[in-house]
């Protein structure tokens, strides 16, 4: 059996995302590799997305796609590159809850994201502004906002 990279550098980006999904089934390196690319495609999307103001069908499946991804999966996204796409040059990202991969950004954040990090409602319960962004969803701030 040879180790996820080999599967994940050697054929994954090559193939189609049908051919991804058949070979989960080859073993547990090759469907760790293709739930990966899976996944990180899928990223990728919603990242290329994100300028457009509506939610589309297509982004709601990308999302849907990331989030079950990473369920079977024991490394998180690429938050930073995410949010340095979503954020570009914003200080504070709010991820709605009703995003599918809004659990999935929470743990990314949780692991660690680099320059973002996560802020816990407990720590700003004085500031309504900030209630009310808790209230919408995960709440994320850039290291050097306040600093």
């Amino acid at each position: 059996e040879f180790p996820p990279a080999v599967h994940l550098d050697g054929y994954a980006p090559f193939l189609p995302v049908v051919e991804l999904v058949g070979l989960r089934r080859l073993c547990a390196s090759a469907a760790n590799a293709a739930t990966t690319h899976l996944r990180d495609e899928a990223l990728r999307r919603v990242s290329a997305r994100s300028t457009a103001i509506a939610t589309t069908p297509a982004s709601v499946a990308d999302e849907a796609l990331v989030a079950a991804c990473d369920q079977e999966l024991h490394l998180p996204i690429d938050v930073a590159y995410l949010l340095a796409k979503v954020g570009r040059d914003k200080q504070l990202v709010v991820w709605p809850r009703s995003s599918p991969m809004a659990g999935v950004v929470r743990r990314a954040l949780e692991y660690g994201a680099g320059t973002w990090d996560l802020v816990h409602a407990a720590t700003y319960a004085e500031a309504a502004a900030l209630r009310e962004l808790f209230g919408y969803g995960v709440v994320v701030v850039r290291s050097d906002a306040f600093g």
